[in-house]
């Protein structure tokens, strides 16, 4: 396994062991979507726009 991966797998750990499971859990949420996000093409239609609260429903795919 490579240095970064060591790294990152202990830091990951180290985390687990300090935060409560509230906030572990909305840091792997958070993950997750930044993960999808980079992955997507049309990241736009992911990652919510801050400030706006229409943004954070999901697009309106319904074109009729």
């Amino acid at each position: 396994m490579p240095i970064v991966g060591k790294l990152r797998m202990t830091l990951t750990i180290f985390s687990l062991n300090t935060r409560s499971a509230t906030e572990t859990v909305i840091i792997a949420q958070f993950r997750n979507i930044m993960f999808l996000a980079m992955l997507s093409p049309t990241s736009r239609n992911i990652l919510p726009k801050i400030g706006t609260e229409k943004n954070y429903l999901p697009p309106n795919t319904n074109k009729g």
